[in-house]
């Protein structure tokens, strides 16, 4: 289950990735229909679990009991991705008019926080994964290297985010909300993360495809 797992979210950070580029040359495009918005936060649902099915395969089939940093990193990384779930669980029932879940509205007042824990907590996944890397695990060394200088990246643009919102009234939260210049302007970055983690899980595909794991299919 690792394995699909892994190619799930290849194919559900490309979407986010695409939704983000389209979303930065035509803002007002997904503002317009609301049938499509609402498409765009369904897909964006299954897109965000394909990362919470990633981590909880990768606990579970690829992690041993011995490993206790990156299991517990693991973990947290989990935990903090199951946030970016409910986040993004809030936004698809808030465009579907659902009025259930209503414990999900509280999540308002932490929203903009959770992707920067999100982000922190993928930088030290990686720092850590690389750290403990052993010699079958050779060819992970660059993808992981290189996953844990874009996740840094990525935590700067979270963190600019985040300071934004706290001293602006009405700041943005999401990197969908930058205006359009600022968004222009950190594209690159999020291309080059995309670009990265890309790699990363495409490698790690065919790693887990060269290993046994007790856990596979």
């Amino acid at each position: 289950m690792l394995r699909k797992a892994t190619l799930f979210s290849m194919i559900g950070i490309s979407y986010v990735f695409l939704l983000r580029a389209i979303g930065t040359f035509y803002p007002h495009l997904f503002r317009e229909n609301v049938l499509l918005v609402q498409l765009i936060e369904l897909f964006l649902f299954i897109a965000t679990s394909s990362i919470v099915l990633f981590f909880l395969f990768f606990l579970k089939d690829y992690v041993s009991e011995q490993q206790i940093k990156i299991k517990n990193v693991t973990i947290l990384v989990l935990v903090a991705s199951i946030a970016m779930l409910l986040v993004h669980l809030r936004g698809l029932i808030m465009v579907f008019n659902v009025k259930a879940f209503s414990f999900l509205s509280k999540l308002h007042s932490i929203e903009p926080v959770v992707p920067w824990i999100s982000s922190i907590l993928t930088a030290t996944f990686f720092i850590v994964f690389y750290k403990n890397l052993n010699r079958e695990q050779a060819i992970l060394r660059k993808p992981i290297f290189l996953a844990a200088f874009a996740s840094a990246l990525m935590l700067f643009v979270r963190s600019l985010i985040l300071f934004n919102y706290y001293v602006r009234v009405q700041g943005f939260r999401w990197f969908a909300d930058l205006p359009q210049k600022i968004a222009f302007t950190l594209m690159p970055i999020l291309t080059f993360n995309f670009a990265v983690m890309l790699y990363f899980f495409f490698i790690f595909y065919k790693h887990v495809g060269e290993i046994k794991l007790e856990g596979k299919p």
